[in-house]
């Protein structure tokens, strides 16, 4: 949730702007009070996620972790197979 309002404020919206957005790429109304209420005690629901991160120019993997996507070092799946 607060990486909701992070991402909001660094590029520069406003909450009433990204509602509007939102509602724009989701085709139904979203109301100030509902973007409000998901910077501050709910989660942005999933079928938006892409979406609030297309508006706000933010990574979703650092919106949904807390950490900073990167192809190499730390974090990344290792994808080769274990010998028995």
């Amino acid at each position: 949730m607060r990486r909701t309002e992070i991402a909001r404020r660094r590029a520069g919206l406003s909450q009433d702007e990204v509602a509007a957005k939102l509602s724009d790429y989701a085709g139904r109304h979203i109301s100030s009070d509902t973007y409000r209420k998901w910077e501050k005690v709910a989660i942005l629901p999933h079928d938006l996620l892409i979406a609030f991160c297309e508006i706000t120019r933010c990574d979703l993997f650092e919106l949904l972790s807390g950490v900073p996507f990167s192809l190499g070092g730390r974090g990344q799946i290792d994808t080769r197979k274990k010998s028995a």
